[in-house]
């Protein structure tokens, strides 16, 4: 009889043994997927982060460009595009400033013989084509 009471004390003792390494190995797997849904939040929250800090980066190099109004306008994903936009875009307000600014088409240098001819000058006009002599 001492063998079979044994036994049963060995059997039971490895039937609790499994049970607690069972729920060792739940606590184990649920604190990991704890640990994984932090980290997740946390990459998250990462990313937010950059993302607003790279809007501030676009806005800030348009403004110190003068091309603030064209910030709604702007899709850029990282620092090479923004710089090849932003140099594309200052050309392109440069080009209109340029085409924009007041140009005289009255005031023409004159020379000589148009002096002369709007004078009636016919001698001057003589003088201005075959040089002073």
């Amino acid at each position: 009889m001492e063998n079979k009471a044994e036994q049963t004390v060995e059997a039971t003792d490895i039937e609790t043994t499994e049970v607690i390494t069972e729920t060792e190995v739940i606590d184990d797997i649920q604190a990991g997927t704890e640990e994984i849904n932090s980290l997740a939040e946390a990459q998250k929250a990462l990313e937010i982060r950059e993302a607003e800090l790279f809007k501030r980066e676009i806005k800030a190099s348009l403004k110190e460009s003068g091309l603030e109004q064209f910030e709604e306008v702007i899709n850029v994903s990282n620092e090479a595009e923004l710089k090849a936009t932003v140099k594309k875009l200052t050309s392109i307000v440069n080009d209109i400033k340029v085409s924009l600014s007041y140009q005289p088409t009255e005031n023409t240098k004159q020379d000589s013989y148009t002096v002369a001819k709007q004078n009636g000058d016919s001698k001057s006009m003589i003088k201005a084509l075959f040089g002073n002599r």
